[in-house]
């Protein structure tokens, strides 16, 4: 098996711990949930400011492991639409996914987990979600328990879980 050992050190609270994942681990999140998830990697841009955001040719080499970091992960609330290919989550060049790139690149959470904790219920707007989930309180509790059972399968041990905005959280 191969694992893929990052040392980082957190600025802000001086700690030290080893993050990664091995290839095969990879591979079974890829083929799991690679259409609801992706990483926080990136390509460099080029002329404007979402300009590569859609190259993803990256995810398809081996190497890509060095960089993953699974005990941090970003949560959204749901996909916003249909997501074509594995890992394509959060790297089109529509809607703001391109701030994050920017957001991470440098930072102890370029290589996080990317992920919804709605699956499986693409709507741009959040005001339609909401509505939906409190219309089917069961959908969320399944949702949850999925969201825990990913967390599991990406190996993460002790994460930390970041929201993007209060419908996330």
């Amino acid at each position: 098996m191969e694992i893929a050992l990052v040392v980082i050190k957190s600025q802000r609270w001086g700690e030290l711990w080893l993050s990664g994942i091995s290839l095969e681990r990879y591979k079974a999140v890829r083929k799991k949930y690679g259409l609801h998830s992706s990483w926080a990697i990136w390509s460099d841009p080029t002329d404007t400011v979402t300009s590569n955001m859609e190259d993803i040719s990256f995810f398809d080499e081996d190497s890509i492991v060095e960089q993953l970091n699974p005990n941090n992960i970003l949560v959204g609330l749901n996909i916003s639409g249909y997501i074509p290919k594995s890992f394509e989550n959060f790297h089109g060049r529509g809607g703001g996914a391109y701030k994050i790139r920017y957001a991470t690149k440098g930072t102890d959470l370029w290589g996080a987990y990317l992920t919804d904790i709605i699956k499986d219920y693409p709507e741009r707007m959040a005001t339609n979600v909401r509505k939906y989930l409190r219309e089917n309180k069961e959908i969320v509790e399944k949702n949850i328990l999925s969201f825990e059972q990913e967390i599991k399968d990406i190996g993460a041990v002790n994460p930390k879980i970041y929201a993007f905005g209060n419908d996330a959280y």
